[in-house]
């Protein structure tokens, strides 16, 4: 039975904040079957109908919707603070500029060079989110370093986490580093830098004996015995990357561990602004996304929504179409990614766009979104009425049938923009030459 139009009664807080709770999950559950639905099927659809109803009248659902409103501006406003220490020459520009998908010379990107280029710290955002900030510090191999007060130089706080980066053998001065920061509460991970590098030497030096994963394991062994002299019963891991070729050696290990560590809203800054050097990012970003898909959802239909003419649901179209254009950048498909990424392989960016099959950025308009869920309210309204005849509708039922049909287009329009994301960068990767983190020469 719906109770739509049933008064609630009275809550203590502890019993609002046990219904909400129980919200979450059940809207978790009512958009499983909203997802899965291929068709307008009658019973599921009062499935959703009814289950929609109850659960929106346990709740003060449009207080719950200023809340997610007012969590969704909290993590567009959230700052992420990475700090990359290492001594001069161990890879730390570059490794900043893969991190953000970019190369030398681009605009933006960190300058490259073998001498000392930093004496201060400096920023640089990710070209998709200001909020997203990689701190490269001063060189730790510098005369004039001193650990003790090489932290608060730099000011220390500011950093939510720390990448000590080695591009040969760790140091004391990477330990006294580590354990100073370790003291003050914060996370650090240690990064060996340049493994491509030290792979092309062993090929290049022992032809007929070489083997990679061999030269890995030594690398490995290398850190962990000076880690154990040094550090006692303590071995931290160590990540081997290379900056030239991001998505190969521990990149997935580094990232998976930096997920667990984080916060919610830390994390999704640091997920969704990662490159798409593969598959797997670009999956995972999806699945994170999906996440949070439905909170717009209910957002869109109780906070500034206007009516659809003659039809009892309401959208805020202008809501919607800033997080979709955002969902663009955030899968590299918004112009400036792809003219970047053209730019990279050296083609016109119309093959890359010729790969795009969902509404490009430029043509995602408040009417063509208005249009989109105006169909999908058409598939779900025949039956949505004979449950709740409009006469006698009431607003739950109405911000039910709206957050229905929002959460359908949504969905379908993320499963689209993740599989236009996964033909681009295959269309990309066609290209012998390319690398995405690989710098071209432009002349």
């Amino acid at each position: 039975m719906c109770l739509c139009g049933q008064a609630r009664p009275a809550q203590t807080s502890h019993q609002n904040a046990l219904s909400e709770i129980s919200f979450f999950e059940e809207m978790r559950s009512v958009l499983k079957t909203i997802i899965s639905l291929p068709n307008a099927k009658e019973d599921l659809i009062q499935n959703i109908a009814e289950k929609l109803c109850e659960t929106f009248n346990a709740v003060s659902i449009y207080e719950v919707a200023h809340e997610l409103e007012r969590s969704l501006e909290l993590w567009e406003k959230t700052e992420l603070h990475i700090a990359v220490i290492g001594e001069t020459g161990a890879g730390k520009s570059s490794f900043i500029n893969a991190m953000r998908g970019l190369k030398p010379g681009d605009v933006g990107a960190a300058q490259v060079g073998v001498t000392a280029t930093t004496s201060n710290p400096i920023c640089y955002e990710s070209p998709n989110d200001p909020n997203v900030k990689f701190w490269d510090l001063p060189g730790i191999g510098a005369p004039e370093f001193r650990s003790n007060d090489y932290l608060e130089k730099v000011n220390f706080h500011r950093y939510d986490f720390f990448i000590i980066l080695c591009s040969k053998r760790f140091r004391d001065i990477h330990i006294d580093l580590a354990q100073i920061i370790d003291n003050e509460k914060k996370k650090f991970y240690f990064v060996r830098t340049k493994v491509d590098e030290d792979l092309t030497n062993m090929e290049r030096d022992y032809p007929r004996t070489f083997n990679e994963a061999n030269v890995l394991q030594n690398i490995r062994d290398e850190c962990n015995r000076y880690f154990q002299v040094y550090m006692g019963s303590f071995i931290p891991q160590v990540f081997l990357l290379s900056s030239c070729k991001l998505e190969r050696f521990d990149f997935y290990l580094l990232i998976e561990r930096l997920e667990g560590d984080l916060p919610i809203l830390k994390k999704l800054k640091f997920i969704l602004n990662l490159p798409n050097v593969s598959s797997d990012i670009i999956q995972q970003k999806k699945q994170l996304l999906e996440g949070e898909l439905w909170k717009v959802s209910l957002v869109t239909a109780c906070i500034n929504a206007v009516p659809l003419p003659d039809f009892p649901v309401a959208f805020n179209a202008s809501f919607l179409q800033k997080y979709m254009a955002d969902m663009y950048k955030k899968f590299g498909l918004d112009g400036d990614s792809l003219a970047l990424l053209a730019w990279h392989i050296n083609k016109p960016v119309e093959e890359l766009k010729a790969q795009i099959k969902s509404s490009q950025e430029e043509y995602i308009s408040t009417d063509s979104i208005i249009k989109k869920c105006f169909n999908i309210v058409m598939t779900f309204v025949v039956f949505w009425n004979k449950y709740f005849p409009l006469s006698v509708v009431t607003s739950l039922a109405n911000v039910g049938l709206s957050f229905t049909s929002t959460s359908r287009m949504l969905y379908k329009f993320l499963d689209q923009v993740a599989e236009d994301a996964e033909r681009v960068s295959k269309e990309a990767l066609k290209h012998v030459e390319y690398d995405i983190n690989r710098p071209l020469n432009r002349t």
